[in-house]
């Protein structure tokens, strides 16, 4: 399906679901939707071209480049793989993969502050939908939405570097995600959490599923916050280790990844205690997430304590406190 034949189709879904499709101006860009009684302006980007060849052949000049300046070593064929490059090299190869992501949220967060200042909307909060139309390098959904989070990280002092864009979807019509074989739908919210917001992009997706199911006759992957935040715990292994310090009773943890009996330990990344925080492993990438920090630290108790009770020791009170950085430091 052409980009244009996607929203075509789209803009039809927009209409039923109720919201309003924007006019195009040429003097100023801007967004393409409006759910007014939802108090949000949408932009849709669609990526519909597959990057796969065009990334490959990047990194096969970067890791040449790499050789030559000594921060890589290897004969022949080799495979490299990012978790276990050098942190310089790590870098430059997230700047190839985050770039193009940085330019979609950087000219839509500039169409919706535009939509919002010419049509006096300034109550409004800005939703980007990316639509995956073709693009089989970004197959999968958690991934990809672990490099939006990166790109959309407050500033060092504390304020966005996107103010506009208070929601983000990652999605798809005809393109299926690795892991369940389905079209998907992956929302966050990129702020403190927004119970309109939030409620919305609930309704959106149940709409969006509806929609596409009806017109194609094939179910979608939804991998809402709730959802995947009750499958996660399936993809991580939790070590937990007892003991007593003077007279403290002491529990730490380590939560590592079990996918194809991996055994790298998460990591806990997240913009903000009230934000997504999103279980990413060096090997595999984001395999999970929580609403928010509360709801990771109320499932993380659960678990210990109903394992520490298998085991005969005692569990994490209720009023202690979790510490970490990292996952695995609680």
């Amino acid at each position: 399906m052409s980009k244009n034949r996607f929203e075509e189709f789209f803009k039809k879904f927009v209409v039923d679901f109720g919201g309003e499709v924007l006019p195009e101006v040429h003097r100023v860009r801007y967004a393409d939707y409006l759910f007014s009684a939802d108090r949000i302006v949408a932009e849709l980007k669609t990526l519909e071209e597959d990057k796969s060849a065009d990334h490959a052949r990047k990194i096969h000049a970067l890791s040449q480049d790499w050789l030559k300046r000594g921060l890589l070593i290897g004969f022949g064929r080799f495979k490299i793989s990012l978790p276990k490059l050098p942190p310089q090299c790590q870098r430059e190869w997230l700047d190839i993969l985050e770039s193009p992501v940085e330019n979609i949220i950087r000219d839509a967060n500039a169409q919706i502050r535009s939509t919002k200042e010419r049509l006096r909307l300034a109550d409004h909060k800005g939703l980007l939908l990316i639509a995956n139309d073709g693009n089989f390098l970004h197959t999968e959904p958690m991934n990809y939405m672990t490099l939006v989070a990166r790109v959309l990280k407050k500033r060092k002092n504390g304020l966005p570097r996107f103010p506009h864009i208070d929601a983000v979807v990652y999605f798809s019509y005809r393109v299926a995600s690795k892991e369940e074989g389905l079209p998907f739908w992956v929302p966050g919210i990129t702020e403190q959490h927004d119970p309109e917001v939030s409620a919305f992009l609930d309704r959106l997706s149940n709409g969006w599923g509806a929609y596409l199911s009806k017109v194609t006759g094939r179910p979608f992957a939804q991998i809402s916050r709730g959802e995947f935040g009750q499958r996660n715990l399936t993809r991580v292994r939790i070590e937990i280790n007892s003991w007593i310090e003077g007279d403290q009773h002491m529990i730490s943890t380590n939560i590592l990844c079990q996918k194809d009996d991996c055994g790298q330990q998460i990591e806990l990344v997240s913009d903000s205690p009230e934000t997504l925080q999103w279980l990413v492993c060096p090997v595999h990438g984001a395999i999970g997430l929580f609403e928010n920090r509360a709801e990771f630290e109320k499932t993380i108790r659960e678990v210990v304590n109903r394992t520490a009770a298998q085991r005969g020791l005692a569990g994490i009170g209720p009023d202690a406190v979790l510490r970490y950085g990292e996952v695995g430091g609680l």
